[in-house]
């Protein structure tokens, strides 16, 4: 072994290649031009993306693929609702529609779900103007 062997460093081995990205199952909704709008469902919640169309192969696109898709649709979860006492409005709601005991309820059902509805239509204004400021239609 001559001298320059001897003083050149060991190359360290090369890392083992990382394992495919892995692959989930999509429903293929629209396909406009080298776009594909795509839904799946993870841990129980769908989700939307446009992903590119030739990375979707036999229903199958790469979970890194979805990761960097464009996403579809509003995003609710970043919605600010004004604060307000769900229960009391139902209380409210159903007091005022005349159901006071269980068989009120039993008896009055549509009066009921109205009432439920009426509580919850508090906030129907918010997320409305929600959506028109994320570019809903």
């Amino acid at each position: 072994m001559d001298e320059k062997e001897k003083e050149q460093p060991k190359k360290a081995p090369a890392p083992p290649p990382a394992p495919p990205p892995a692959e989930i199952a999509v429903k293929v909704l629209k396909t406009q031009g080298a776009s594909a709008l795509v839904e799946w469902v993870a841990d129980g919640e769908a989700h939307r993306a446009f992903v590119p169309a030739a990375k979707v192969r036999a229903g199958l696109v790469a979970e890194n693929v979805l990761d960097k898709g464009v996403p579809y649709g509003i995003p609710w979860r970043d919605i600010k609702l004004p604060a307000l006492d769900i229960a009391a409005a139902l209380e409210k709601a159903l007091h005022n529609a005349g159901v006071w005991t269980a068989e009120d309820l039993v008896r009055n059902q549509r009066a009921a779900h109205g009432a439920v509805q009426s509580a919850l239509g508090l906030h129907l204004g918010a997320v409305n103007s929600f959506a028109k400021e994320k570019g809903g239609t």
